[in-house]
């Protein structure tokens, strides 16, 4: 993948004195993207290696590779661009009472991108010229951010915004990709596509919550979040298509059965692509506590609870949670300071969340709960050298992931049913030793 970009920022702030307001502050960004992404794949296309291996031997693996390939050519499908332009431009004045300041502005976006890529043609061929796809969209965002002194070791903070993210380029690339079109196994067609016409992550959010500093290395919080979801990112996923492409498994293997679409229905696919899902909350709340003490120790706890919920008709899987959200984690940090040695012991852990990976053949997947020990150290030997050590997922925690598409679906791949075990990664502790030397 090939990225370049052009950048202008210009930022301006202004003292003033206009009753509460101490300050106005504007600016704007401009920002230029170019990205392309290119595959090829090597000829004849055999290789000798194969079998079972007990430890493969990765360097007699690319050699044998290599022998055999006598050389390359572009693959169609995966090559496109994409070309974005952002601009954006703001105004904010910042507000102070006393005991309540704070600051209140807007966000003026404007985007406008387009994507090269090679459209298919009857009997699955690819156009030898390049089309491309537009879209252009904009936003106002306003926002509010509020911090009240309730007393000399307590504070209120309070805000609220509108808000965007803008789609990953991954789900951007208009490309065509046929996948299973010729490898002679019945119903594993698809047509995956990319959409450059993705509109952003937009939502209203709003947070409340009150700090305590009970202490003067010390705090305790609470917070209350809730955020309106308007669109976010999704997959669309539609079975027994016409796209005017015949599937060679059913006219030339006569075991491969009637095609989903009934008899001589040889156009038939599962059609899958980048989208737009529409509504959802999202709503919770965090506590978090912090403290370090003279004698050099210290720690911070922190637990949220989010209720993610979405429509399930926004996902093919017909699961309405939304991706990577989990309802409770926590994170707990013990940590010792001198002048000289630092260390730190840490353990991350959620409950299990929703993957979805889009567009293509993975469907959803329910992570289990994970968590997962870390520990890192470092000592000064001198002013100049330091000495370093990481041990990462000290306890071994294994990545286990279970189906999560509900029964009533028709998606192409039974085996992410629910509670379907689909994969497992066996996980592995793993350490760092390090030098550090200052000149």
């Amino acid at each position: 993948m090939i990225q370049s970009s052009g950048y202008l920022n210009l930022d301006f702030e202004i003292p003033v004195e206009l009753g509460v307001i101490t300050a106005i502050k504007t600016g704007l960004r401009y920002a230029d993207h170019k990205v392309v992404q290119d595959g090829n794949e090597y000829y004849p296309g055999t290789v000798t290696a194969g079998g079972s291996f007990v430890i493969p031997d990765m360097d007699l693996m690319i050699a044998d590779s290599l022998a055999m390939t006598e050389g390359y050519t572009a693959r169609p499908q995966a090559y496109g661009t994409i070309e974005e332009e952002n601009f954006a431009l703001y105004a904010m004045a910042d507000f102070d009472t006393g005991g309540i300041r704070g600051n209140l502005g807007v966000r003026y976006i404007s985007t406008d991108i387009s994507s090269d890529y090679y459209d298919l043609s009857d009997e699955g061929v690819y156009d030898s010229t390049l089309s491309i796809d537009k879209a252009d969209y904009n936003e106002f965002l306003p926002s509010l951010n509020v911090v009240m002194d309730l007393a000399d070791d307590l504070i209120l903070r309070t805000s609220a915004a509108q808000v965007i993210s803008r789609p990953n380029y991954a789900d951007l690339f208009a490309t065509r990709n046929l996948a299973g079109y010729t490898d002679n196994r019945p119903l594993n067609e698809m047509l995956n596509t990319g959409n450059v016409g993705l509109s952003p992550f937009k939502a209203f959010q709003a947070d409340i919550g009150v700090e305590w500093y009970f202490d003067d290395d010390a705090m305790l919080s609470v917070t209350y979040f809730t955020k309106e979801v308007r669109s976010f990112i999704s997959t669309q996923q539609q079975t027994n298509q016409q796209i005017s492409i015949d599937i060679p498994v059913y006219t030339t293997n006569p075991d491969a059965g009637e095609p989903p679409c009934g008899a001589q229905q040889y156009d038939c696919w599962t059609v899958s692509s980048s989208t737009n899902g529409t509504g959802g909350s999202i709503e919770g709340i965090e506590f978090q506590i912090q403290d370090s003490f003279d004698n050099g120790f210290g720690y911070s706890f922190n637990y949220t609870y989010s209720d993610a919920q979405a429509p399930a008709e926004n996902y093919p899987g017909r699961v309405g949670v939304f991706s990577d959200s989990s309802k409770n984690s926590y994170n707990v940090v013990g940590f010792y300071e001198n002048d000289d040695f630092s260390a730190r012991l840490a353990y991350n852990w959620r409950s299990e969340f929703i993957i979805r990976e889009a567009p293509g053949w993975y469907g959803n997947r329910e992570h289990q709960d994970y968590g997962q020990l870390d520990f890192s150290a470092t000592y000064s030997v001198t002013d100049y050298l330091d000495v370093t050590f990481e041990g990462i997922n000290l306890t071994e925690e294994d990545s286990v992931q279970l189906g999560n598409n509900d029964a009533s679906t028709s998606l192409p791949n039974p085996d992410l049913l629910n509670d379907f075990p689909v994969w497992s990664f066996e996980g592995e502790a793993r350490y760092k030793l390090g030098v550090t030397m200052r000149f």
